[in-house]
């Protein structure tokens, strides 16, 4: 993409909690000026697991 970089180059980390819930972090640059790190986390849906089939 013209005009994007890779200063914060890719860092994301995807982990699923005891409930069968997905939580992820990741850096954003492009959202975020001075750079950010972000957080993302299933509150809805289906889950992973045993529960969740």
């Amino acid at each position: 993409m013209p005009g994007t970089n890779r200063n914060l180059l890719d860092f994301i980390d995807v982990q699923i909690d005891a409930a069968g819930a997905f939580h992820v972090a990741y850096t954003d640059d492009r959202n975020y000026a001075a750079g950010a790190l972000v957080m993302a986390n299933q509150t809805a849906g289906t889950k992973v697991g045993a529960g969740g089939h």
